[in-house]
């Protein structure tokens, strides 16, 4: 399940997923290759793609190794660096391509990649933050990253800052309410008792205070933006992705 709907591979099981992504790709290079414009734009947006393609992936696979690795101890910094990977470059491609097709080169126009590394970060720890809220608006269940087995910074917050006995207490917990034979009533109490936990070591408020760290950063990289219309836009955007009121840090 993914924003509380069957994944593609659920639903029609993995080759047909995989040959769905595969199409879309497909379908990806054939919008570029219908675009007109001047010598060496498609050249320019491949490479803004291609290069994009290859650092999510590299995300998504120290997320995965993450997951697997068993003891999930990696720090808040190491997370937030994955997080980086796996988000940020998605945000990068698409203003990148904009700007690009605009006729200016991206990096004449403002820090795009600082911005993007920002953003995504940002949106990507909200993410974690609002797991823990049931995020509604996805139609997300409450505490999904946990029982999903899924590593996040908020997991390493409380790592680092709860004592070792608690510590341990986490990582067993965890362990457990992630099993696939775990019952619904054993889940519940695995949710509350992490929750009890990541009060203890403050980190639905150290959570948010990153959302906060991450959204200044992302509006100082437009300081020296070139065209005020963009401005508007890229603000406009991180009001979407990052907005300045995150849920309450209560959790």
């Amino acid at each position: 399940v993914r924003y509380g709907r069957p994944t593609v591979h659920a639903a029609v099981g993995v080759p047909a997923a995989i040959n769905i992504g595969d199409y879309l790709v497909g379908a990806g290079y054939r919008l570029i290759a219908g675009i007109a414009g001047e010598p060496g734009l498609h050249r320019d947006l491949l490479a803004i793609l291609a290069d994009a393609h290859l650092r999510l992936a590299q995300g998504q696979g120290a997320e995965l190794w993450w997951r697997d690795a068993g003891s999930g101890r990696l720090t808040a910094a190491e997370s937030l660096a994955i997080y980086g990977l796996k988000t940020s470059p998605a945000f990068e491609a698409a203003v990148a391509m904009g700007i690009r097709l605009a006729g200016v080169q991206p990096a004449a126009a403002v820090a795009v990649d600082r911005y993007a590394l920002h953003v995504g970060t940002g949106f990507q720890v909200l993410n974690d933050l609002k797991d823990w809220h049931g995020d509604l608006e996805n139609d997300r269940r409450m505490a999904g990253d946990l029982l999903g087995g899924r590593p996040t910074v908020m997991w390493a917050l409380a790592l680092e800052h709860l004592p070792a006995a608690q510590r341990q207490q986490l990582e067993a917990i965890g362990r457990k309410a992630a099993r696939p034979d775990s019952a619904d009533s054993s889940q519940s109490d695995a949710v509350a008792e992490v929750r009890r936990l990541y009060h203890a070591a403050g980190v639905f408020e150290r959570t948010a205070a990153i959302v906060a760290e991450q959204r200044a950063a992302a509006t100082d990289a437009l300081r020296n933006c070139r065209h005020p219309r963009l401005r508007e836009v890229l603000e406009f955007l991180l009001d979407l992705a990052v907005p300045a009121e995150a849920p309450p840090a209560g959790g």
